[in-house]
């Protein structure tokens, strides 16, 4: 009788803990799409206030952050940086101007090519000619074929990266950002991480560049897979 008690013991336990699975489990999944929703809601509002920016503004705006950049201490010591291509006519920090420093300079540049919906590479960017012969993605961004033979970043010990340019579409005033959603280069963080951890190198400096319309009152909303730049350059960087 007592082992037929501890059984009926035993059993009810473990449905409590598969009970208290379960709650936990549910709980996370409404805490997730809580959370993607005040996500959505950030880069509606960001969206719809960034249609009213003028492609002059855009310009002027890029122009300043591009000299901080170069002129930073962060740019200085690299001598090889991954950096995004604007889309044409969006409203976004322009990066030509970096990505023309840098290769007059004889900086190793790389640039993004997605491989799947969720992940991207970096990839060499040869010129300035190269950059201007770029087909076009379907997201509207000049990239490299996939199957066009480059030389890889991350790619063995001596293709690092010294500095990491990125972009966003929302910024808060602690130096978060939001991505547009397929978290790129939130994955692409993760694995310069590893790298440097594998070759015995300091962590990569990066660099998230933004228009002050990106900026929002309050919090970004994230959550433990978020990466954080460690610098923000904006028009009104110091």
């Amino acid at each position: 009788m007592f082992a037929s008690c501890s059984k009926i013991v035993r059993e009810g336990n473990a449905v409590k803990s598969v009970r208290r699975s379960d709650q936990m489990r549910k709980r996370k999944f409404v805490e997730t799409m809580s959370l993607q929703a005040q996500k959505a809601a950030v880069r509606r509002n960001i969206r719809a206030r960034l249609r009213s920016v003028l492609p002059a503004e855009v310009a002027r705006q890029s122009a300043i952050v591009a000299a901080t950049v170069l002129q930073s201490p962060q740019y200085a010591v690299a001598k090889s940086i991954s950096v995004y291509i604007a889309k044409e006519g969006a409203a976004e920090v322009d990066t030509r101007l970096i990505i023309a420093d840098a290769l007059r300079t004889s900086r190793t540049c790389y640039i993004p090519r997605c491989i799947s919906r969720t992940r991207m590479q970096m990839v060499r960017l040869a010129s300035l000619e190269d950059l201007d012969n770029l087909p076009v993605n379907k997201m509207g961004i000049k990239e490299p074929e996939l199957d066009e033979n480059r030389l890889l970043a991350l790619d063995g010990p001596e293709a690092p990266i010294d500095l990491i340019i990125m972009p966003g579409l929302a910024f808060d005033s602690n130096g978060w950002r939001i991505g547009h959603g397929a978290g790129y280069y939130d994955r692409f963080l993760k694995e310069c991480e590893e790298f440097n951890a594998v070759n015995g190198r300091q962590p990569t400096p990066t660099l998230a560049l933004a228009l002050l319309e990106q900026f929002v009152e309050g919090d970004i909303p994230r959550d433990e897979n978020d990466k954080r730049p460690d610098s923000i350059f904006s028009a009104a960087t110091k």
